[in-house]
């Protein structure tokens, strides 16, 4: 289910994004690096709370009774997905609008 959501978000955002690229190249040229900007801070938040959750865990373990410890850790609030694949989606996501603003420098300087 959760592999199904992210995959059509995905195609969602990139498609939606493709399209107002080249239909509004100015509003999107503007816009870019804000969006950019915002994708950034939300990786960091995500990363930030999935190591002081983990980090927490670590200090707070040794208060933890040893019989006790694999289930506490199954009962930790995690992330629907991996953090290395959040690295991955989020770093793809930066690499396509970098290629999409500097297409979209490309095709305005072509048809001017």
């Amino acid at each position: 289910m959760n592999d199904t959501l992210i995959i059509g978000l995905t195609l969602a955002f990139i498609s939606g994004i493709s399209v107002f690229a080249f239909k509004h190249k100015k509003a999107f040229e503007k816009i870019v690096w804000k969006f950019i900007g915002l994708l950034f801070f939300i990786y960091l938040i995500l990363s930030l709370w999935s190591s002081a959750v983990a980090i927490s865990f670590n200090k707070l373990s040794k208060y933890i009774h040893k019989n006790s410890l694999e289930t506490e850790k199954n009962e930790l609030p995690q992330l629907p997905i991996d953090q290395n694949v959040i690295t991955i989606i989020f770093f793809s996501f930066y690499i396509y609008l970098f290629a999409l603003s500097y297409l979209i420098r490309v095709v305005n300087n072509t048809q001017e």
